[in-house]
């Protein structure tokens, strides 16, 4: 398993940078120090024609979700911020 974000006590000292393995040993640490839940990466076994068919199919959904208001540029704005985090997010 990989961290999947920077980890940081309350006091601002840096314990785990995002990308560290998390090995048993550290796993026990974080445990001892009352950490619950660990961010992790996730790792996709999608192929890439798989992952391409999915986004498309989120980005026709989040067209007809705003078809109606294509001349609000606001909600336009709205749907483009929407559509760039759904990339990034690939």
């Amino acid at each position: 398993m990989i961290l999947a974000q920077k980890m940081v006590r309350d006091d601002g000292v840096l314990l785990c940078q995002k990308g560290t393995e998390l090995t048993e040993a550290l796993l026990r640490m974080l445990q001892r120090m009352n950490y619950e839940t660990v961010p992790i990466e996730f790792v996709s076994s999608e192929s890439p024609e798989e992952k391409q068919a999915r986004l498309s199919k989120l980005e026709a959904e989040l067209d007809a979700r705003f078809v109606r208001v294509e001349n609000d540029p606001i909600l336009v704005e709205l749907k483009n911020a929407l559509l760039r985090k759904l990339r990034e997010d690939e």
